[in-house]
């Protein structure tokens, strides 16, 4: 029987904010193991404004960390929001 790794996308908080300073996030690949969770990969850190350029980062960043975990042959399970959230891999 085969035996599959799965690894969520996750929109996570990096830094909050401060009194002169934005918060900071960034996606993370994480795959949960008899450890606990581990990032496997992760775009950069996105400061947090409200804006359309920040909407178009954040996506842009979310289909770059995607198509990362795809060329290592990860195959998408489910979608939120228009992106990939789950994906499985075959693990040997």
């Amino acid at each position: 029987m085969p035996k599959w790794e799965v690894c969520r996308i996750q929109y996570r908080l990096v830094k909050r904010r401060g009194i002169f300073s934005p918060a900071k996030y960034k996606w993370c690949a994480i795959v949960d193991t008899q450890n606990g969770e581990e990032i496997i990969d992760a775009s950069i850190e996105i400061e947090d404004h409200d804006d359309a350029r920040n909407v178009l980062l954040q996506n842009e960043e979310a289909s770059k960390l995607t198509g990362r975990l795809l060329a290592k042959g990860w195959e998408p399970m489910e979608s939120s929001y228009g992106r990939v959230s789950v994906l499985k891999r075959h693990v040997a």
